[in-house]
């Protein structure tokens, strides 16, 4: 299992802009991934202020953890076979690994997840002023929205970077701090 901090800016903008962006930086990688939100019937996953998923994406399934800091979050990833992801889309069995260990001691019981919720992201990834920038277009439950994120060591300078791009770019700037899975969940109702 691999510990990853994340440090990022975000802001949703719209088709306009983010077709403006994505012209700009076209060379660059694209790719497709697909986001699996996991957790119970009560959201306990939710209520301890974690997140839960599995993402396919280059034909393997990673599973994370993402868990709050003050500044951004710590990723906690594994990668589960296909097998496994069946297990969990089944409601059958949950992988045995280290976050299915963190998260029962946690408090929360492992055979109560289940998939709610699904969102697809059309992502191009780019360097940009020392960070990793990630333009994406995503959908969920008949929804599309647009956002940038902006990965850097920390968020001040995320965020002025962010700012540069959209100020040279005349796109309007509104830090967005609502994650995807939130997001995602809303639309559904949770």
């Amino acid at each position: 299992m691999s510990d990853l901090i994340e440090i990022e800016a975000k802001a949703l903008i719209t088709k306009e802009d983010y077709e403006k962006l994505a012209s700009l930086f076209k060379e660059n990688k694209s790719y497709i991934q697909i986001n699996y939100y996991i957790d119970t019937k009560n959201c306990d996953i939710r209520k301890k202020g974690l997140s839960l998923r599995v993402r396919f994406k280059d034909k393997k399934f990673e599973m994370t953890v993402k868990v709050p800091r003050v500044e951004g979050h710590i990723e906690k990833n594994v990668y589960i076979t296909e097998d496994e992801f069946e297990g969990i889309n089944g409601q059958t069995s949950f992988p045995e690994n280290e976050i299915k260990k963190y998260i029962e001691e946690e408090g929360i019981d492992t055979s109560a997840l289940y998939i709610k919720t699904v969102l697809t992201t059309k992502r191009i990834d780019a360097e940009y002023e020392g960070g990793e920038l990630a333009i994406d277009l995503n959908t969920y439950s008949g929804i599309t929205d647009y956002e940038v994120e902006l990965e850097h060591k920390d968020m001040a300078t995320a965020e002025m970077y962010l700012r540069k791009l959209f100020e040279e770019n005349n796109i309007p700037l509104k830090f967005n701090k609502k994650s995807k899975i939130r997001r995602a969940l809303e639309a559904i109702g949770e």
